[in-house]
């Protein structure tokens, strides 16, 4: 700012009214393309040095990058994986839907992510892989590289398919035991933890036993009239050793008809003990045949052979 020697009145100065463009030093262009070079390098370094496959794209999906983990891992030339050449070891089967896949990735810019079977070269055998891969844009939003990596899976994939195998085996024994269960000529039911809740009965536990809508009560609430009578201890000595209790005519006075009158009644009985993962006695498995009409046959036999 300078002042006019004739008005007194300050003036601005050239400089000041028409702020002159600032050029980039020829230093800073340096600087920024010599930065702009060790990121490359850095994450050049990057993917040589990771575990998994890594590779670049062109905008129209042909590969003009892969990391020598990958081409160690296919065992052939990198010139043989690059373009669309990494089709070639790519499973056949599973070429239509990863081309259609990485297709709509390149119209659309949406993250690629697929799995398929990729040829590993020391051994020739197809492996699992999960590939992904994501665009990278320039400043005006445009698609200038893809980025992607493949990762081997296949020692996953195949104990995943064992646990699936044993999972459907269990489900297949659980049914199979259901159905054993449900149509078995004898009184079956569940009784869960230390309460001896019913978690399962059968048509047959309903029909001799004679309670309705059992299922999640304590044996107790439905036969408090047995309390005394000792078969609640039985059940509790079950849980608390582990160890099976079975017994033939075991006389049980209860409520059949819930009319307030107690039957008199014999059954042969086991009480088996279920482990789960939780716990070594989750369950008690009840089994029991009413012996009542041949207990009763036997005695008027042995009246009448008495008399």
């Amino acid at each position: 700012m300078t002042r006019n020697p004739d008005t007194g009145t300050a003036a601005a100065n050239d400089e000041e009214r028409s702020p002159v463009p600032r050029i980039e030093p020829a230093a800073d262009l340096y600087r920024s393309g010599q930065a702009l070079r060790e990121s490359e390098e850095r994450y050049r370094i990057l993917a040589d040095t990771l575990p998994v496959q890594i590779w670049t794209a062109r905008p129209d999906g042909s590969l003009d990058y892969v990391s020598p983990p990958s081409v160690a891992y296919f065992g052939i030339p990198e010139s043989r994986l690059l373009g669309e050449g990494w089709q070639g070891v790519l499973h056949p089967t599973d070429l239509t839907a990863a081309g259609q896949r990485w297709k709509h990735s390149l119209e659309t810019g949406e993250p690629y992510e697929i799995e398929f079977r990729l040829l590993r070269g020391k051994d020739q055998r197809y492996r699992w892989h999960t590939a992904r891969a994501r665009a990278l844009r320039g400043p005006d939003g445009s698609i200038i590289k893809w980025i992607g990596s493949n990762s081997d899976i296949d020692d996953q994939k195949r104990a995943m398919e064992v646990r699936d195998a044993a999972l459907a085996q269990a489900k297949a024994e659980r049914e199979r035991l259901m159905q054993v269960f449900m149509k078995a000529p004898a009184v079956m039911a569940l009784y869960r933890g230390p309460d001896h809740v019913v978690s399962m009965v059968n048509p047959m536990w309903e029909m001799f036993v004679g309670r309705r809508n059992a299922i999640g009560k304590r044996i107790r609430d439905l036969f408090p009239e047995v309390e005394s009578q000792e078969v609640f201890e039985i059940l509790d000595r079950v849980r608390s050793s582990g160890e099976a209790f079975s017994a033939s005519e075991l006389r049980v006075l209860f409520d059949r008809k819930s009319d307030g009158v107690l039957e008199e009644t014999w059954w042969n009985v086991v009480f088996q003990p279920l482990a789960d993962a939780n716990s070594p006695v989750a369950d008690i498995l009840m089994h029991a045949v009413e012996v009542t009409r041949e207990v009763l046959l036997r005695r008027e036999l042995e009246l009448e052979r008495g008399s």
